[in-house]
């Protein structure tokens, strides 16, 4: 495999990155046409957020009419099967896992935009898939730490907070975020997840109330 360099991988990601924006129903069709797309991807996971923002970007387009819904859906499924695929491949790189889990965390951040999230989130905690993440998680060292922040966000967005009250990432045109309109300050997102835990009882008592309004339960989230 030929490697790329940082700034190869920046070009890599704005290119694709803008036709994903400006055309995101053909780009699609392209991608899923393409077999290998989503794996390739997968094999320069070195370059960090020039590929994690991308895969994010994939698994989480707002609206399709043009595309294939089923294969869109197997796009997304294919994105966490090489997630797991590439957590026992690298799982002694700790630089490698930290990559995988800001992917992870990148979509969760979007659960509340992005087309159909329940379907996506029902696949990530079917029992195959959940459990190997909980599992590698509780291996120890820096897994652990990756895993439980993850962990920690995942089950604020989706059974905690209400949908107005989560976590929440907007990847804007400009591909950064826009703190005017929808990205947390980093003050207001470590002061929510710090108060997960005293919250979180409270939340939780009724299982029909933690479930309202969240894409893992009965309530109808943006893009469902």
């Amino acid at each position: 495999m030929r490697y790329l360099n940082p700034t190869l991988g920046g070009y890599l990601n704005k290119i694709l990155s803008f036709w994903l924006i400006k055309r995101p129903e053909q780009f699609l069709n392209y991608v899923i046409s393409k077999k290998g797309f989503v794996q390739a991807l997968f094999n320069h996971l070195y370059l960090t957020q020039c590929v994690t923002d991308l895969l994010v970007r994939l698994c989480t387009v707002p609206d399709i009419k043009r595309v294939n819904k089923a294969d869109y859906h197997e796009l997304r499924n294919d994105i966490i099967q090489c997630s797991l695929n590439a957590l026992d491949t690298h799982n002694e790189s700790d630089f490698m896992t930290e990559q995988l889990f800001d992917l992870l965390t990148g979509i969760t951040k979007k659960c509340y935009l992005m087309f159909q999230p329940r379907q996506f989130f029902d696949e990530l905690m079917s029992p195959f898939v959940f459990l190997l993440l909980l599992e590698f998680t509780f291996e120890g060292g820096a897994h652990t730490s990756q895993g439980s922040d993850f962990f920690k966000l995942f089950f604020y967005n989706l059974f905690v907070a209400e949908p107005h009250e989560a976590v929440i990432d907007i990847m804007e045109i400009n591909f950064g975020f826009d703190t005017s309109t929808s990205a947390e300050t980093g003050r207001q997102v470590s002061a929510k997840l710090s108060a997960i835990e005293p919250s979180f009882p409270a939340s939780c008592g009724s299982q029909e109330e933690s479930k309202k309004g969240s894409p893992a339960g009965g309530g109808t989230p943006v893009g469902a």
